[in-house]
């Protein structure tokens, strides 16, 4: 009886950390997905608005409970021109999720992408990138502290 009052506080205590663990994992995956499936639907036509690739991705992460404290999408479109295999950027535009942070600043910087649309550049012409950021604060509920998690997605615009 004695060895059982000893080891259940450790055993509960290893059990709700193994389940936080998991509800941790699980969010940071909804992020990872929404942000690739946000970036997927603008790829697929020139016609759709920041918005509505902002709110598409916002809906895909619906387990996630998403307000102005806790989270940001920031969809961007880049259109690049390359000409002697040399990139350059003709037009870079940022827009963020309505009801949401909008005051979270974007990682991904023009000089930065430039250097990647630059590698690997072979053909000339004109490209358009869409460029989706998740920034999200998961909140625990064993401890009053947040873990913060980020996702990005590059994808060339294909559609017409």
């Amino acid at each position: 009886m004695l060895e059982t009052a000893l080891f259940l506080p450790v055993l509960l205590t290893f059990l709700v950390g193994l389940i936080q663990v998991g509800f941790v994992i699980n969010a940071y995956l909804v992020v990872i997905n929404a942000t690739r499936e946000g970036a997927r639907y603008g790829s697929h036509s020139f016609s759709y608005t920041l918005a509505q690739i902002a709110s598409t991705t916002r809906t895909m992460a619906y387990p996630l409970t998403l307000d102005s404290s806790n989270a940001t999408i920031i969809v961007t479109r880049v259109q690049t021109s390359t000409s002697g295999g040399t990139a350059s950027i003709t037009s870079y535009t940022s827009a963020y999720a309505t009801g949401l942070n909008q005051t979270q600043a974007s990682r991904l910087t023009q000089s930065e992408m430039l250097t990647r649309f630059s590698q690997g550049t072979q053909t000339n012409g004109t490209d358009e990138f869409i460029i989706v950021e998740f920034f999200y604060r998961n909140p625990l509920f064993i401890w009053k502290a947040d873990i913060p998690m980020y996702s990005y997605s590059i994808m060339r615009v294909i559609g017409n």
